[in-house]
């Protein structure tokens, strides 16, 4: 036990020579960080105007509702609901990718029905405008603008590819051109 305490206190005045070292030593300084905002906190600039308008009324009837009632907790559930709900029940985004991915298909396949049958691609793809699915109608109505416009086929089927602008409807054109 009396080791000890000599182990210690040798110890202890170590460790303070070598914090006074390291204190003593300059560093350089260093830039500020930038500042970042809160994760998780959005500005209200990035909010759309919709979903404004949403809370805005939702912070009135939340008010209404708690006055009406003294339910005070809907203060907050009714904006929250409100601006919540819309979100919750619209379709996801990869149901839209999926739809126009099945457009693409069919169109497809209706083209090669139509080249089958001894039709040049020009006037072939003239032809399955009147087919087309809505999710790409735009697209091949361009499509058709141009051929009839006199475009080349292959500068029309580039264009048609940065108007799909999707990795399938490259791979589309890219057939179409070859």
């Amino acid at each position: 036990m009396t080791a000890l305490i000599p182990a210690l206190a040798g110890a202890l005045v170590v460790a303070g020579i070598i914090g006074v070292a390291v204190g003593l030593h300059p560093t350089p300084a260093k830039a500020p960080a930038p500042t970042k905002p809160l994760p998780g906190v959005t500005r209200v600039s990035s909010v759309s105007r919709r979903t404004r308008i949403l809370l805005l009324a939702g912070t009135g009837a939340g008010l209404l509702v708690a006055v009406a009632t003294g339910w005070f907790v809907a203060v907050l559930v009714v904006p929250a609901a409100a601006a919540g709900l819309p979100v919750l029940l619209s379709a996801p985004p990869s149901s839209a990718k999926i739809d126009r991915l099945e457009a693409m298909e069919e169109w497809t396949r209706s083209l090669s029905g139509v080249l089958t049958a001894g039709v040049g691609l020009e006037q072939a793809l003239i032809a399955t405008l009147r087919s087309t699915p809505e999710q790409i109608r735009p697209e091949v109505t361009k499509l058709a603008s141009r051929l009839r416009a006199r475009w080349s086929t292959e500068d029309a089927l580039r264009a048609f590819a940065d108007d799909l602008d999707d990795a399938t409807g490259d791979v589309v054109a890219a057939n179409l051109i070859l």
